[in-house]
């Protein structure tokens, strides 16, 4: 489960502002908003597959 606006930037645990994600794309997502985290896919598309790979790689390790 991942809240569709982080409860650290306002949103609230309302099922309104749940969504089921993989936990891949969950530990990608982190903090982001849902808008930002296109955004971030979206420039991750126009890099080459090796960058591509391992930021998607970094990202979804999470920040520790």
């Amino acid at each position: 489960f991942d809240h569709l606006l982080p409860i650290s930037k306002g949103g609230t645990g309302n099922i309104s502002n749940i969504q089921i994600i993989c936990k891949t794309s969950n530990g990608m997502k982190g903090s982001l908003t849902e808008d930002n985290f296109y955004i971030l896919l979206n420039w991750l598309d126009t890099q080459s597959e090796e960058l591509r790979k391992d930021i998607s790689i970094r990202l979804a390790r999470g920040f520790h």
